[in-house]
């Protein structure tokens, strides 16, 4: 490489790798939060199906409406206590 272009190179500002690092740990977090979700609205599924006799659609249906909405509360941006308490 020529010397001109090794200075250009060399004016470039180093780029933090902590601002990669945190994405990928944000996404894994994020990935961890909905299989939980996911894995807990199956077993309300399972237990409303035996336990307090719901047609399996009607269960597989209700499943995935709260495991929906689970998720998108939490992927959604924070709130504070009033704004939280609004929806109640």
């Amino acid at each position: 490489m020529g010397t001109a272009a090794s200075e250009v190179i060399d004016d470039i500002p180093e780029q933090p790798a902590s601002g990669v690092a945190e994405a990928g740990d944000a996404l894994m977090i994020a990935g961890d939060t909905i299989l939980s979700i996911t894995a807990a609205c199956a077993g309300i599924r399972i237990k409303m199906v035996r336990e307090q006799g719901w047609s399996p659609e009607f269960a597989e249906t209700f499943a995935q409406d709260l495991a929906r909405a689970l998720v998108n509360r939490s992927l959604a941006p924070s709130q504070d206590c009033t704004s939280s308490l609004e929806g109640l």
